[in-house]
């Protein structure tokens, strides 16, 4: 998978970002502006895992994979600027091939940010303790159906959503002292339970559909979280 990704990132982008919209009803008319903004969403979250081509602005890079997916008879680009999931075999095939390549990074991003739930309010957490206890959440998810891929139980992969997270001001990564140990704290924003919610609901709209998966938000992952790292100290 890792060898061949980056000739089919902006693709399967795309591809995750519609399956958002046509999961539950294959015929829905996306509106292509809101498949941008989805699939922008998914790009920027994805910043730390591919290499986008830097010499394009995502709006061309996105009116180009349009294109080549169409002619890929993967969607119809409608005259009404529509897009729809083409019910053609090899389109089909392409899709599901394409959604495939993102899902397991879709997962652990979402896993990361349901892991959140550990550290509300404002508990602040050393960054090490942190990561172990997000291990522990994510093989506990995937014994459980809760995560299908096991890439999605990477640590290399959980640091990489770590730092978009602390980019995007969800969360704070600051050493507390003068022997480098680094800390994580929720920011202010998202110690409101509601924005929380809200931010692991949006990441896993794009999440593969499942018997057992809870694709955005569930009491039982937010449960989860809290006993897989129960009553973490201030430090």
């Amino acid at each position: 998978r890792n060898s061949i990704i980056h000739l089919f990132v902006l693709e399967a982008l795309v591809c995750c970002a519609m399956y958002k919209y046509v999961s539950d009803d294959p015929s829905y008319s996306i509106p292509i502006d809101e498949l941008k903004d989805s699939c922008l969403f998914l790009s920027q979250s994805l910043k730390w895992e591919f290499v986008y081509n830097p010499f394009q602005e995502f709006d061309t890079n996105f009116a180009v994979t349009l294109q080549a997916l169409q002619d890929r008879n993967v969607i119809n680009i409608s005259e009404d600027h529509t897009v729809t999931y083409t019910n053609y075999k090899s389109g089909k095939l392409l899709f599901s091939f394409l959604c495939h390549l993102i899902w397991p990074f879709i997962d652990n991003y979402w896993m990361v940010s349901a892991s959140l739930y550990s550290i509300f309010p404002d508990n602040l957490v050393e960054e090490s303790s942190y990561l172990k206890n997000v291990q522990i959440f994510a093989q506990t998810l995937f014994d459980m159906g809760d995560l299908s891929f096991f890439e999605a139980v990477s640590t290399g992969m959980t640091k990489l959503a770590l730092k978009r997270f602390a980019e995007a001001n969800i969360i704070k990564i600051f050493t507390i002292n003068n022997k480098g140990v680094k800390a994580i704290q929720l920011c202010p924003q998202y110690q409101d339970i509601t924005e929380l919610k809200n931010f692991v609901i949006q990441m896993g709209k794009y999440r593969r559909k499942g018997t057992y998966q809870s694709r955005s938000f569930s009491k039982k992952v937010r449960n989860l979280a809290l006993k897989i790292s129960p009553n973490q100290p201030r430090l």
